[in-house]
């Protein structure tokens, strides 16, 4: 599978691979069309609105209803399975925030050779509280944009097309942080100037696009009675700086998938899958909490470069851990426990709480 899904991912200078959701959605249908042709169906055009439990059926808001036997919801950070869940469930806990900042993406098309196809650029300034132009496959790359005035709907300054292109540009050409620096591997910015493209269309579509929000969300348990499941956003929302989040729902995936198959019995499956899954995925939305670095002061900024600065003489690089090793997620934390206990204190100061939540 994995060969398939690199045929349509860009690749990073940095070793990750960026792949769009219809693009990984498309080969994942593919393939269980191809492996189960007989047992699978896609239901398009249908929305969940409630579960009922007790009966073991799916109610779909077009007033039908679906049985099951195992419900894994999968269904994104907003899922109706765990909001169901949430209502049956008195013991329930959720921990869910938000981060105060939202960003939007913008498209741009193939710059004809005058930027690397595998670059990642930080930006910052232009109105911008931070973000980064990254490759985008086919062809072309994908500026996301993130700012921290909540009541804008796009960043500071930033009214028409034109505006947007000078706060791009300005943006790209800042001089990078010393977080930065760490982040992309001490690698220096060209001091070129970068000559992007844009599409009409796109800068319209960004401008009149609605704002998103970067969720962290953990669960005590991933498992709901004997045979309902969570996992990928629905049960593990986090940042999106490490690029981890479709990583570890294919990590989770697998173990809910290694479970049932050491298992008869579907209840002590999905326990065992909870028991396995929430470490691991836990780990990596505490690690995704470096962001915050961005978020904190002088000082904060200085602790933090401090103890990367030391972790790399030790050659331990977080970035590089989660990148480039199969190093556990649980272990990659413990090495930067201090650094990460670092950036929690300024999230505590900073988070906003989702009306979901509900104290582990």
């Amino acid at each position: 599978m994995w060969e398939q899904l690199k045929e349509v991912s860009a690749p990073t200078k940095f070793g990750l691979r960026i792949i769009r959701r219809n693009d990984l959605c498309s080969k994942l249908r593919s393939r269980l069309e191809s492996t189960y042709p007989e047992r699978f169906k896609i239901l398009y055009e249908t929305q969940c609105e409630n579960i009922d439990f007790k009966q073991n059926l799916v109610l779909l808001k077009n007033g039908s209803s679906i049985f099951y036997d195992l419900l894994v919801g999968a269904d994104g950070a907003n899922s109706m399975v765990r909001a169901s869940i949430r209502k049956d469930d008195a013991g329930y806990a959720e921990e869910h925030y938000f981060r105060p900042i939202l960003w939007k993406s913008l498209r741009l098309p193939d710059q004809k050779g005058e930027v690397d196809p595998r670059a990642v650029i930080p930006i910052s300034g232009g109105g911008f509280r931070t973000g980064g132009l990254l490759p985008r496959y086919p062809e072309g790359h994908t500026i996301l944009a993130f700012w921290d005035n909540l009541n804008l709907q796009n960043p500071e300054g930033v009214h028409d097309e034109e505006g947007l292109v000078k706060a791009i540009t300005t943006g790209l050409q800042a001089k990078m942080s010393v977080f930065q620096k760490l982040v992309y591997f001490k690698r220096q910015r060209t001091e070129e100037s970068l000559n992007i493209e844009f599409d009409d269309i796109e800068l319209k579509r960004f401008l009149q696009g609605q704002a998103n929000r970067e969720h962290i969300l953990k669960l005590r348990k991933y498992h709901h009675n004997e045979n309902v499941a969570l996992m990928g956003d629905a049960a593990h929302a986090m940042y999106s700086l490490l690029g981890q989040g479709a990583a570890c729902g294919f990590l989770t995936a697998s173990m809910l998938a290694q479970s049932l198959g050491r298992e008869i019995n579907i209840s002590t499956a999905l326990e065992n899958y909870s028991n396995d899954a929430v470490p691991a995925a836990n780990a990596i939305v505490d690690l995704n909490l470096v962001t915050h670095v961005l978020d904190g002061g002088l000082l904060i900024k200085l602790a933090t470069a401090l103890l990367s600065l030391f972790d790399a003489l030790r050659g331990s690089v977080l970035f590089k851990d989660v990148a480039h090793t199969n190093m556990p997620y649980q272990e990659i934390l413990k090495r930067n426990r201090l650094l990460i206990w670092i950036c929690k204190q300024v999230f505590k100061k900073r988070r906003v709480t989702a009306p979901t939540h509900r104290k582990i």
